[in-house]
């Protein structure tokens, strides 16, 4: 899958790797301060995450697949690369099956392990907010802050709102294909 990115600076390639419900815009700044150290930060868009394109299918492994294309498509042959909760997991499954393509890694946040899935709450909100009939902006923070109550996973899941025609509000991220692979 040709995955959507954004490079900042020159010199060594680092990837970084963002969370669930989370996409490269979360990561400018943080890539902004490792550009100005001499390094070529790419930021990644993960399968059915910001403008990468959605699939039905959504796993660890085909995200790994997915960098692996990137950095075939980048001439890249070994990287540092930062994941950080889902973006964590792509770079342990990476370390499995292409350690060759990895100089260094860093992972934040999670650890090799299954967790019992504990984004329940957040994908039912999400999954109740019905955006063919929602028009504003305003009106959906409204029907998601009925569940959502805490105020930063509130206007960060918002973040991904945008308007994919006039009148038509949408999720940067495939809300269906991870509710049905989270597990996964």
């Amino acid at each position: 899958m040709k995955l959507h990115y954004r490079i900042i600076g020159e010199g060594n390639p680092v990837l970084l790797l963002h969370g669930l419900f989370g996409m490269s815009d979360n990561l400018q700044s943080f890539g902004r301060q490792l550009a100005e150290k001499n390094h070529q930060v790419i930021i990644v868009d993960l399968r059915n995450h910001g403008q990468s394109p959605h699939d039905s299918n959504h796993s660890y492994q085909l995200m790994a697949d997915d960098i692996v294309e990137l950095l075939a498509e980048l001439r890249l042959t070994k990287v540092d690369i930062i994941g950080h909760s889902m973006g964590g997991k792509v770079v342990l499954k990476l370390l499995n099956s292409h350690a060759d393509k990895i100089n260094k890694a860093v992972v934040i946040d999670i650890a090799p392990w299954f967790y019992p899935i504990h984004h329940r709450e957040i994908l039912d909100a999400l999954l109740s907010i019905d955006l063919s009939v929602i028009r504003t902006r305003k009106e959906a923070e409204r029907a998601l802050a009925e569940n959502i109550k805490d105020q930063g996973t509130l206007f960060f899941l918002l973040k991904n709102l945008y308007w994919e025609k006039p009148e038509q509000l949408a999720w940067r991220f495939n809300l269906q294909s991870i509710n049905q692979h989270i597990k996964k």
